[in-house]
């Protein structure tokens, strides 16, 4: 498999679950007011950037940038330099973040 799939996939587990995903901030922690932004120590949810940097942890960087560049041709043109963006869209879903992935994954399994 490849580092850049590898990094896909982890990125996914990571907001697996729609309360490990969060929308406005990188990385946070639930409360009952809402998400307060945090470190990566400690957090119990992330955005799609968030998740991403959690899965390249301790790997180059060049495989965030990979793995970004892969999740950004899935998008629609004009957006393609704005995951941030299209994560912290208004009507975009947790549904809609794990598709992303989920296409993103599919199109490396079936080129790698």
């Amino acid at each position: 498999m490849s580092k850049v799939l590898d990094v896909l996939k982890k990125t996914r587990a990571v907001i697996e679950k729609p309360e490990a995903w969060t929308k406005g901030v990188c990385h946070g922690v639930r409360t009952e007011g809402g998400v307060l932004e945090t470190g990566v120590s400690g957090a119990d949810c992330h955005c799609l950037i968030g998740a991403l940097a959690v899965a390249t942890e301790h790997e180059p960087s060049h495989l965030w940038l990979e793995a970004k560049t892969a999740l950004a041709w899935q998008l629609p043109r004009g957006v393609a330099e704005r995951l941030v963006e299209f994560n912290d869209h208004p009507r975009t879903t947790h549904a809609d973040v794990l598709a992303l992935l989920d296409k993103t994954i599919a199109e490396w399994e079936g080129t790698v």
